[in-house]
């Protein structure tokens, strides 16, 4: 039995320097990013159809429309190599895959890609598994792209005045964590703006009316306000044809977006109900503010410069949404 182990083992490894040989290059790992706006570089794109498997964060950050534009990439004729066709497939990365070695196990063996939304280096997931690559000595190829913090110029905030970035946390029964908040309230008392992003539990993304909760909770726990007294930016699908950015209140945001925070499928619903009811002639003024995953929020400091006047315009857009809302 144990001959027949080793020789198993021996013929796999054959197999594994031969398929080496032929492409002239050891097994690597892959990071790839797609960028905010789902657009893959030219690099990016060379490194999927050079890739044995194609795996996509659907961990990090949860967009349905990433794979299917994998996909379409992958069933694209490549010429000069033995396939003259892929199949398509991307295999989703789970919790469970991203945080074990599974994917560093098979890039021992065979190239492999993750792929992420974003940049492959914004999240500490994807760092721990370069980092763990790095100590197996794996050829490793990178593709950078734009991640959120990109959006921070488009608001118009310095990417030099940003401390920490914080997550807003889930609040379970028996989890109800505030730490978050009390990195934020340090970074406003160095005059720091803050990126929020938002947390995903077991797959699923928070709806925009818990994460309203969520925010009340957390003050309510501190016993003090830290996001609800100030205005702060809502930062929705950024780079996509409909992305959203608004800035106001937190009040306001809640106002503002159509179906007053209600989840995703609601707020859908509400925005057909409410065009429905709209006379004729108005439907040019109907607009949908109901945000949309994945969002962010940003927490200004102290403005200052070119930062308030940013500020000062995305404050006159909310007041001519509110008007149109019929506020």
């Amino acid at each position: 039995m144990f001959r027949e182990v080793h020789e198993d083992v021996f013929y796999e490894n054959v197999l594994v320097m031969y398929k080496g040989c032929i492409r002239g290059v050891n097994m690597a790992m892959f990071f790839v990013g797609m960028g905010i706006d789902l657009s893959l570089t030219e690099k990016g794109l060379a490194l999927i159809r050079e890739a044995d498997e194609v795996w996509l964060d659907n961990y990090t950050v949860i967009m349905p429309e990433a794979k299917s534009v994998l996909e379409k990439v992958l069933r694209i004729k490549t010429l000069g190599k033995e396939e003259n066709e892929r199949t398509g497939e991307v295999k989703l990365a789970n919790r469970d895959v991203l945080e074990s070695s599974a994917l560093i196990d098979k890039a021992e063996k065979a190239n492999i890609a993750l792929v992420s939304v974003g940049d492959p280096f914004f999240a500490t997931t994807h760092v721990t598994l370069y980092i763990e690559a790095l100590k197996r000595n794996l050829d490793m190829k990178v593709a950078h792209n734009s991640s959120i913090f990109s959006v921070v110029g488009r608001v118009g905030l310095s990417p030099y005045k940003f401390g920490a970035v914080v997550t807003l946390p889930k609040w379970l029964s028996n989890y109800k964590p505030s730490s978050a908040f009390e990195r934020l309230e340090r970074n406003l008392s160095c005059g720091l703006h803050t990126l929020m992003l938002v947390d995903i539990s077991d797959g699923k993304p928070m709806p925009f009316d818990e994460a309203i909760r969520t925010i009340h909770n957390i003050e309510e726990a501190l016993g003090h306000k830290v996001v609800s007294n100030r205005e702060l930016f809502l930062v929705s699908r950024a780079g996509l044809g409909d992305e959203l950015i608004l800035f106001g209140s937190l009040d306001e945001l809640e106002r503002v977006c159509v179906g007053k925070g209600k989840s995703d499928k609601e707020s859908d619903k509400a925005v057909t109900e409410w065009k429905a009811a709209k006379t004729k002639g108005a439907e040019e003024y109907v607009e949908d503010y109901c945000p949309k995953h994945p969002y962010s929020f940003i927490v200004p400091s102290q403005l200052k410069g070119f930062e308030t006047e940013a500020a000062n315009f995305w404050r006159e857009r909310m007041k001519i949404i509110r008007r149109r809302r019929g506020e």
